[in-house]
């Protein structure tokens, strides 16, 4: 029955995940995944140190990658559980082409989740897959002592995007999980604050995409009435405009929940899965299939398609099977066509697949749920079904994770596409894959590792399809490597951090020189 779940609503700013806690401090990390879970020693945040390179870097290349994710996942008092719960850690690798050098730093993004987390042993507030506190009664004090401290974690964790004054903000999904950072010295200037009277609410994605003079972005609002917010704000997040306000297609009081959306040309995508939000599992009163999500087998897959300049909601598709997604790759529109590619699974038990107990197990054929590049086709003026067209060949091994394209197209039509694909058996992805959108033919380097990042596409300037591509990987050494590669997916340079390097991370953003 869904009637807790509603008396639940209330209680939402207690928690963003409610989940039983993991009672075990510390554990050895084995070797199949290398180092990519280990904590991170805040010793080390340490002023830029040069590193191993061999290859040869682009003359061109010149500016630096600064990335996000996840650096601790142990305290004293009780472990994370899920690889979305670490306290956010931003690394910085600065690139000189011209001198054939890389440089590398890293530190702690100085959120309250952090601060606690260094200084009193434990966890302030419910993270995505783990509760605050151990036991019952722990886990009361924590829900209280987390209410007083602002209700949901600011632990900006999962992405890092440039704003238009040079500085750049980390982002999660909470609002109130955003931090303005410096790109340079990775200091945390403060907590970012929207200005402005038409403010998104509660949560939002963690990836606003660039759009005019600003982004824009999806927020959802639980309470008092459910609904999905299409957004606008300016090169520096501020001043905030709702450009559109979307009513959830399941029945009350079921919302999805949103990690990512598109836009392809003047329309955002709002992809509405099933994988829906279970408030009572969010407070602690119930258990959910994933995580904090039920799945409603029973319920489509919506496609929500807003036209940004008019600021209506000009079509709503349906797909005849239920599909689950991550992130998007990239929309455009071709005539009356809305193409949209989306790492695409049959359901959402790969949010379970990010358990850390699940990601350091022994490698499995099954370990990593599979997933495709597929694009979703709207015809803009009829009433046709979507189509849905499978884009990756056999080289990506069933998993497509992290897609994206050169940032000079997105909203326009591309040809390859970048993702994480897997040789298993494995539970991480741990190959680099490029997707020939035209062709269907995938190729794939592992770079020797048995994790791989997110690509990241950094454009060569003033030359068009000309670029390198760009990926932290772990090997079986205990080694990470900052990779540097051609559009062909051939190694061109590699940096090898010291001491284990940095651990597994997210999203990243390209900072040219100045």
């Amino acid at each position: 029955m869904r009637f807790p779940r509603i008396r639940a609503l209330l209680l939402l700013p207690a928690a963003l995940a409610f989940v039983q806690p993991s009672t075990r401090h510390r554990r050895a990390q084995p070797l199949y995944v290398g180092t990519s879970l280990d904590d991170f020693p805040a010793a080390r945040c340490a002023p830029a140190v040069p590193l191993k390179l061999t290859g040869k870097l682009p003359q061109w290349l010149t500016g630096a990658v600064v990335r996000n994710g996840p650096g601790r996942f142990t305290t004293a008092k009780q472990n994370c559980s899920h690889l979305f719960d670490g306290m956010a850690l931003l690394s910085r690798f600065e690139v000189d082409g011209a001198s054939n050098s890389v440089k590398w730093t890293s530190r702690y993004l100085q959120s309250k989740a952090y601060e606690y987390a260094r200084k009193e042993g434990g966890l302030l507030y419910n993270e995505f897959g783990t509760a605050a506190g151990v036991g019952l009664v722990g886990r009361a004090v924590s829900l209280m002592r987390g209410v007083l401290a602002g209700g949901t974690t600011d632990n900006a964790c999962v992405s890092v995007v440039p704003t238009a004054d040079g500085g750049a903000v980390c982002l999660s999904e909470p609002t109130r999980a955003s931090y303005v950072i410096d790109p340079r010295t990775l200091e945390t200037l403060g907590a970012h604050s929207y200005k402005g009277s038409d403010l998104p609410g509660l949560l939002h994605t963690a990836h606003p995409i660039p759009y005019g003079d600003g982004f824009v972005n999806v927020a959802t609002a639980l309470f008092p009435v459910p609904k999905y917010t299409v957004y606008k704000s300016d090169g520096n997040f501020q001043h905030p405009r709702r450009i559109c306000d979307l009513e959830p297609s399941q029945a009350f009081p079921d919302v999805s929940w949103h990690h990512s959306f598109a836009v392809g040309g003047r329309y955002a995508i709002v992809i509405e899965t099933p994988c829906v939000y279970n408030v009572a599992a969010l407070v602690g009163v119930a258990d959910a299939a994933h995580i904090a999500f039920d799945w409603r087998d029973d319920a489509p897959t919506t496609l929500r398609v807003v036209d940004i300049e008019k600021g209506e909601e000009v079509a709503s598709r349906k797909l005849h099977e239920p599909c689950f997604f991550f992130h998007a790759a990239n929309a455009f529109v071709d005539g009356t066509t809305l193409h949209v590619d989306v790492g695409y699974y049959d359901d959402a038990s790969m949010l379970n697949g990010l358990a850390l107990d699940r990601m350091r197990a022994a490698p499995a054929t099954d370990g990593a749920t599979p997933s495709r590049l597929t694009r979703l086709s709207i015809e803009l003026e009829s009433d046709a079904d979507v189509r849905t067209t499978r884009l990756d060949g056999p080289a990506a091994g069933d998993f497509c994770e992290f897609p994206v394209v050169d940032p000079r197209l997105e909203g326009r039509r591309h040809r390859f596409v970048y993702a994480v694909g897997l040789k298993r058996p494995g539970n991480v992805g741990n190959l680099l894959t490029r997707t020939d959108c035209d062709t269907g033919e995938t190729i794939a380097n592992g770079f020797g590792a048995v994790v791989v990042g997110e690509a990241l596409v950094v454009p060569r300037p003033g030359v068009p399809d000309d670029y390198v591509v760009m990926v932290v990987v772990h090997d079986a050494a205990g080694d990470a490597h900052l990779i540097v590669a051609s559009p062909a997916l051939e190694e061109l340079a590699r940096a090898t951090l010291p001491e284990g390097g940095v651990p597994y991370g997210f999203h990243s953003c390209w900072i040219p020189e100045a």
